[in-house]
């Protein structure tokens, strides 16, 4: 059949005026893609793709000149669209739209800003200020994948099949089905806090150090190089912040500043070394920035010049 033939009889196949001999050779055109492999079914490659191309362009205009017909014959019109892009191939189907279940998608956050995302698997992630998020459109059959720079607060699944793997920056955390938090900002301490269930946390270096935890546990690792510590702790602590609340213990004034820029979206410079070491005990419930500030200040003893988006601290 020639390019041309095919093309009428596809304009007529779509708009339904086709006749029974035509609709015929439609239809064993159909399953004779459905039953052959690519390679028996095109003479070679620039064929395959002259096809794909008469096909795409038809499909498009089709669509385009459709816009008054009625609803119904509308959608009978597209399913058959798709028909015959699925009768090239899923592999075509999936170049033809752009599209893979494989593909990865990227959800960032900026500072003084959170999100809530919804995995293929239905497991929840909240993503802290700052921080991203990277993962499978659709996970594999073998295991769930994604990858995190920041902070998150996980909801997983349970799935005894496939487990939920979080590679994030030093550390290989591992579940089945289970919600914990992670903090894994770069230049700083890393942690996993388990709020319920059971979790697996490995070094990514040479030794592959693990840990495993259950509710109210953490491993915490200060610098990269260093063991990994296994913890007693509350974990409303290390998860309270997607209620604004901002709960700090024992936390040097230096990692405070980085919570405060990352949750209110500013830039804080001090030059007051002398401070910055101190450790500070105390906790702030959805109070703004100018409350906080003021509140470190008489803990701490500083001088300060704030504007809408920077403070100096000295």
């Amino acid at each position: 059949m020639k390019n041309r033939q095919f093309k009428r009889l596809l304009d007529l196949y779509i708009s339904n005026e086709i006749d029974a001999k035509g609709k015929k050779t439609m239809d064993d055109f159909f399953v004779f893609f459905q039953t052959k492999n690519e390679r028996d079914a095109f003479a070679n490659v620039q064929e395959k793709e002259s096809i794909r191309k008469e096909i795409f362009s038809n499909v498009v205009t089709s669509i385009k000149h459709q816009k008054r017909i009625r609803i119904l014959s509308w959608f009978t019109r597209i399913a058959a669209s798709i028909m015959i892009v699925f009768g090239i191939g899923y592999g075509l189907l999936r170049s033809l739209h752009n599209y893979s279940s494989t593909s990865m998608v990227t959800v960032n956050t900026r500072y003084g800003e959170r999100r809530t995302v919804v995995l293929s698997d239905s497991s929840v992630v909240v993503l802290n200020a700052g921080s991203k998020l990277m993962y499978a459109r659709e996970f594999s059959t073998t295991h769930r994948k994604v990858t995190l720079e920041g902070e998150a607060f996980f909801e997983v699944t349970r799935d005894s099949q496939r487990p939920f793997i979080i590679q994030s920056r030093d550390i290989t955390t591992t579940v089945l089905g289970t919600s914990f938090s992670v903090h894994a900002y770069p230049d700083e301490y890393c942690c996993v806090t388990v709020k319920t269930g059971h979790v697996k946390v490995t070094l990514n270096d040479v030794n592959h150090q693990s840990i495993y935890l259950q509710s109210g546990e953490q491993a915490y690792l200060k610098n990269k190089g260093d063991e990994m510590e296994k913890r007693v702790v509350n974990s409303q602590l290390f998860t309270a912040w997607q209620n604004n609340h901002l709960i700090f213990n024992q936390l040097r004034f230096e990692d405070i500043l980085k919570v405060l820029e990352r949750n209110y979206g500013v830039k804080i410079h001090c030059s007051n070394h002398a401070i910055m070491q101190k450790q500070i005990t105390t906790q702030y419930f959805n109070e703004s920035l100018s409350s906080i500030i003021k509140d470190l200040q008489f803990m701490v003893n500083f001088k300060y010049e704030m504007n809408e988006d920077y403070i100096s601290i000295y």
